[in-house]
């Protein structure tokens, strides 16, 4: 590992220990969240905690406006969106088996002189940035999930509260959340929470980069009223391109026509030099695949506003019509096929 700071360390292993003894997650769904300022940052934090189930147990942060926007709407879809998560700036707590802790966890956690037995009871911190496989956090993350595990508490004894839950549940349900601030009170910080709506964050905006010579083949390309299915799906399994490199999480670009199955087109694209990269490329591998197919359509159909905002340029050149649908149900078949070949991690 690289340098660390042990009394960083400790105070997050004490606080994880709190945390699996007050065991939220009996409680509390993935989506009752609440959130914070980080008094370093000044980001907005959400705070999740993943375990209702009994299989994870976990607190997720999601750093950022955006990160939380996108992770309340991916617990809201019709199917899993476990793809769309990877791609939030995030920050894990969980509790793991012996065998999911590292040589070097397991090397700190002995000279801190602690001890941990049993299934799901070995705290393991993760940082995860978008398309790329978890890292170990820096000083700053585990200064950022301090503080989410000195809020906790909180937070869970307003759901736990008879006389406050409802007016928790319905405020959710307008989109507002427990929210808490900090002041400075000498050498320490005190924190308020308060119901509040979150901020609205417009979507970031990618652009889409679409070669003139691209384009132009397309144009004398012959139409079809086909309506097609496209998508971009990040695949959650590991890919090294030489060794020594970081790992990373492709992306599926991916054409499917409904009416007979058939696969049109389909590509892995790299997260390189980051995950937006394959968004701007997505419109131009579409038209490589719609080029070799020899066709354009009358429609594409797509899961997300920001694909669509991807493929302007085939609104505003081609005239081909660009619809966001709720679910695709031919590319996802596909989707969940080549997941199950590659295997997930």
């Amino acid at each position: 590992m690289a340098t660390i700071s042990l009394p960083l360390w400790r105070q997050v292993y004490d606080q994880a220990a709190a945390v699996k003894q007050l065991a939220p997650w009996q409680d509390l769904y993935e989506d009752q969240i609440f959130c914070f300022v980080d008094p370093t940052s000044g980001e907005q934090v959400a705070v999740s905690v993943m375990g209702a189930g009994g299989e994870h147990l976990a607190i997720a942060l999601y750093i950022g406006l955006e990160a939380t926007h996108r992770f309340l709407a991916v617990t809201h879809l019709a199917v899993p969106g476990d793809c769309e998560v990877l791609e939030l700036e995030q920050l894990h707590l969980s509790f793991e088996d012996r065998q999911g802790v590292s040589a070097e966890e397991r090397d700190l956690i002995k000279q801190l002189s602690l001890k941990f037995r049993g299934s799901n009871a070995w705290p393991v911190v993760r940082r995860f940035h978008p398309a790329q496989l978890p890292e170990r956090p820096t000083d700053s993350d585990l200064a950022m999930l301090l503080v989410a595990l000195e809020l906790l508490p909180l937070a869970y004894a307003q759901w736990l509260d008879d006389d406050r839950q409802p007016s928790l549940e319905q405020a959710a349900a307008q989109g507002e959340y427990l929210v808490y601030t900090s002041a400075r009170q000498g050498d320490r910080l005190t924190w308020q929470g308060v119901l509040a709506p979150l901020p609205d964050v417009p979507l970031s905006f990618i652009a889409s980069i679409v070669p003139p010579e691209v384009l132009a083949r397309a144009k004398s390309l012959p139409r079809k009223a086909a309506r097609l299915e496209c998508d971009l799906v990040l695949i959650p399994r590991p890919l090294q391109d030489q060794p020594g490199e970081s790992p990373y999480f492709p992306y599926l670009c991916l054409i499917v026509d409904p009416a007979s199955d058939q696969v049109v087109h389909f590509d892995m694209v790299p997260p390189k030099p980051d995950w937006q990269e394959p968004y701007r490329q997505f419109a131009a591998g579409l038209l490589h695949g719609l080029t070799n197919a020899n066709f354009l359509p009358k429609e594409i159909h797509v899961r997300t506003q920001r694909l669509a905002l991807a493929l302007t340029p085939l609104q505003e050149s081609l005239g081909i019509k660009v619809k966001t649908k709720a679910e695709l149900p031919a590319a996802a078949a596909v989707v969940a096929m080549i997941i199950q070949q590659f295997g997930q991690v």
